[in-house]
């Protein structure tokens, strides 16, 4: 499957905007036909509690300047794994243990990768 033109969007202004705030291991996954409720997911980790927070403003600022839209967020303040959800496309933000304990990498290992062009945002 390959992904809509405005999800394909979506996805990369979710990653450009989490790049920018230094998320890392940035990975967008293709779940299009898989599931009923979304087309991609994009992963990230970042480092601590605040750099989550960061992540996620960021992210949502982004996002909603570039497209004008909002996620339903779900996961508190001290949360160690946040959840956006635009929709056709869920961002799950990690701390690193949630991200190794949940494994969403593997657990849909099996769905094609986004190609996410990041090289482009490093200067």
């Amino acid at each position: 499957m390959t992904l809509q033109p405005g999800t394909e969007q979506l996805v990369a202004e979710v990653a450009a905007a989490a790049s920018d705030a230094l998320a890392e291991d940035i990975v967008g996954i293709d779940v299009t036909g898989v599931l009923p409720f979304s087309d991609a997911f994009v992963i990230v980790t970042a480092d601590n509690p605040r750099h989550l927070r960061g992540v996620r403003s960021a992210v949502q600022d982004e996002v909603h300047a570039a497209l004008g839209r909002s996620p339903r967020v779900e996961g508190d303040e001290n949360s160690d794994w946040l959840l956006l959800d635009y929709g056709d496309v869920v961002v799950h933000i990690f701390l690193p243990e949630a991200r190794d304990y949940y494994a969403l990498d593997s657990l849909w290992g099996r769905s094609p990768r986004v190609f996410l062009n990041l090289a482009a945002k490093i200067n």
